[in-house]
């Protein structure tokens, strides 16, 4: 993103929206995944206050089903795992 903002007379404002855009996207997932793991351990009050929405409305967006669907959607695709340097394997 800074890349692009830093670079923007080469990236049009489309692309800059855009990828913001999917940033949106992906942080959506993540604090859904977070939520998924935090609802075991903190009451929907407390959640809804942090994501300031409703308990009621909290427990409602960030159902456990909604959230794995959302989180499986988003998942990457099936490949090659990559090693510890964040490489894929040398094949050979």
């Amino acid at each position: 993103m800074l890349r692009l903002l830093s670079s923007s007379h080469r990236a049009s404002a489309a692309d800059i929206l855009e990828h913001s855009v999917e940033v949106r996207r992906r942080m959506e997932v993540v604090t859904a995944g977070v939520v998924l793991i935090a609802r075991r351990r903190i009451p929907w009050e407390s959640l809804g206050r942090i994501l300031s929405i409703g308990p009621e409305t909290a427990r409602h967006a960030y159902h456990e089903r909604l959230v794995q669907r959302r989180l499986d959607d988003y998942a990457p695709p099936p490949g090659p795992h990559l090693n510890p340097g964040g490489h894929r394997p040398r094949r050979g």
